[in-house]
């Protein structure tokens, strides 16, 4: 079964906001092996989307919503939602954020 993972705005602006902060704050190398995980992150929910553990929420848009950490960037996690054949990444998020308040306000494209 081919699937297609695709990234919502929010989702782009995340990953975007994170490697400009490492570029930053951890140098430019460290930022391009996030941009290279993250990357390789979207491929392996590709092909086996329940990897990530489903994250309860209060915000009915994102019943079904899971969550799963990028590798070697753990503190860094993909939520994302699996619809028929698409795997739609709807946030990527620092666990140092406020998770709960962000998802719940959180409106799907």
């Amino acid at each position: 079964m081919t699937r297609r993972v695709i990234r919502i705005a929010t989702a782009s602006r995340d990953l975007d906001r994170h490697v400009d902060y490492l570029d930053e704050n951890a140098g430019r190398e460290v930022g391009d092996r996030y941009a290279s995980a993250a990357g390789a992150a979207f491929e392996r929910l590709r092909d086996m989307p329940g990897i990530g553990s489903l994250y309860e929420n209060a915000n009915p848009d994102l019943q079904g919503l899971r969550q799963w950490s990028i590798p070697k960037f753990e503190k860094y996690c993909l939520f994302y939602l699996q619809i028929d054949n698409v795997v739609r990444i709807v946030r990527i998020l620092h666990t140092s954020q406020d998770v709960d308040g962000i998802l719940f306000l959180e409106e799907i494209e």
